[in-house]
């Protein structure tokens, strides 16, 4: 049933006509997730959709999507590794369903007060709820969440930082218009690495890597 549900979901965003099926791109990225989950178990379902933006979101219904730009965008498999981890602390950290439920709140409040009567309670309903810095306390949730699991695989959540730097450094529209104050990320991903030490552990070998974007650029072409 829950199945059921989350599939529906998914079909009703409207990405099924961009959406890469290909097994041979998708097998990569389902592998990372797999690998990233190992000693956790919700039910996951990563899609790659044809966009030249840099992006990558999660959905209702645990769907985490990732443009063929994001990947192309990313210089190594740790660093999608990074990103794809990023995304799965949203899931775990049920961020989505915190966002619905804020949204539920605003329209309840708008509704039992009036519109008179509670402009007041409402704008303080948005500060509380609806703030940046609610915002970036999800994302430094998610991006803590991360780092376990990318130290859980034996890769460095530096590679998150190195991404991060990167495309705030480019401004680069989608990703990082969502995922705001990278600045303070990054600082706090380095700091939280100094005690910790990683091997290099890989995911996708270089020459897996290689074939992976090659197709990925050709599939966008």
């Amino acid at each position: 049933q829950k199945k059921s549900i989350s599939d529906k979901l998914w079909s009703s965003q409207g990405f099924s006509d961009r959406e890469i099926t290909d097994p041979e791109i998708k097998e990569p990225v389902l592998r990372i997730s797999k690998q990233l989950l190992r000693t956790r178990h919700p039910d996951v379902s990563v899609h790659i959709v044809y966009a030249s933006d840099i992006n990558a979101y999660t959905l209702p219904g645990n769907h985490i999507v990732l443009t063929t730009g994001l990947i192309l965008n990313s210089k190594s498999p740790e660093e999608l590794s990074a990103v794809i981890a990023h995304e799965l602390g949203h899931v775990l950290g049920h961020h989505v369903s915190k966002n619905i439920a804020k949204e539920v709140l605003i329209y309840a409040v708008q509704r039992v007060t009036g519109e008179e009567i509670g402009t007041l309670i409402f704008k303080s309903t948005l500060e509380n709820v609806s703030s940046l810095a609610y915002q970036r306390e999800l994302q430094k949730e998610a991006d803590q969440l991360a780092s376990q699991l990318l130290g859980s695989s034996s890769i460095d959540p530096i590679h998150l930082g190195t991404f991060l730097e990167r495309n705030a450094q480019k401004n680069a529209a989608g990703w990082m218009s969502t995922h705001p104050n990278p600045e303070h990320r990054i600082e706090l991903i380095k700091s939280a690495r100094k005690s910790a030490s990683y091997s290099t552990g890989k995911i996708l070998t270089e020459s897996e890597w290689t074939v992976f974007r090659n197709l990925v650029k050709e599939a966008q072409n």
